[in-house]
């Protein structure tokens, strides 16, 4: 089950988020690099990486390095990401 929190971000990621051809395209903040951005507890976190941990019931912060398949640094799409571990 979904916490409010969870309800609440996917709301906000949803509502700046374009879908084209299967990508999930994050339309909101950018990191200088492309990757997607959105604020969470007063914290920011990149939105695939964010995707990944909702997708998985995983903590963001103890995910490693997030790959995209489909190489949209701004696409969320948990289909289109995978975790690599270093």
């Amino acid at each position: 089950m979904e916490t409010p929190l969870e309800v609440d971000t996917l709301e906000r990621l949803w509502a700046k988020t374009v879908i084209r051809d299967g990508h999930w395209l994050y339309m909101g903040l950018r990191s200088v690099n492309g990757y997607g951005r959105i604020r969470v507890q007063d914290k920011f976190q990149f939105v695939h990486r964010l995707a990944l941990a909702l997708k998985d019931d995983a903590d963001v912060d103890g995910l490693g390095y997030v790959d995209h398949h489909c190489q949209y640094r701004h696409c969320w799409n948990p289909e289109h990401l995978m975790e690599r571990k270093l």
